[in-house]
């Protein structure tokens, strides 16, 4: 579904303004799972806790990976932006093969984005899942619900 409009996954229509305030690239940071645990005070031995702390090491350094991807491609958007490749069409209102094909290649690399965020927030979490006793996974899905 992202693959026909991913702009619209950037900022969604449905978000209030504190959504927004809290969103990453079409949704939350995969680092806030963890964050939400140590929030919530949950008990875990020593060796689970180095567990989780270095899938939150390890899941923050990809984030940062996927930042820096976003800011490039921004960056890449703004060294060549559609309102100078259509200021310098011979003709104005007419359909631009130039234009379409750059439109059509910022989608596609905003949607392999969503896609890579998507992939690293199901892997973190079953990751994190696996690190946590079944009750502590229940408890923690169920509090992540109400937040």
């Amino acid at each position: 579904m992202y693959h026909e409009d991913p702009s619209s996954f950037f900022a969604p229509s449905w978000c209030t303004s504190l959504d927004y305030s809290s969103m990453w690239i079409s949704g939350c940071r995969p680092s806030s799972f963890i964050q939400l645990l140590y929030a919530l005070g949950s008990k875990l031995s020593s060796n689970k806790l180095t567990m989780v702390n270095n899938l939150h090491l390890d899941t923050i350094k990809k984030e940062d990976k996927i930042t820096t991807k976003l800011a490039s491609l921004q960056e890449d958007m703004a060294d060549q932006p559609i309102s100078l490749i259509a200021k310098n069409l011979s003709e104005v209102g007419k359909p631009s093969e130039e234009v379409d094909r750059a439109l059509d290649e910022h989608e596609s690399a905003m949607a392999n984005m969503i896609q890579e965020v998507d992939k690293l927030r199901v892997n973190t979490l079953k990751e994190f899942i696996n690190i946590l006793t079944p009750k502590q996974a229940v408890d923690f899905l169920a509090s992540s619900k109400k937040c």
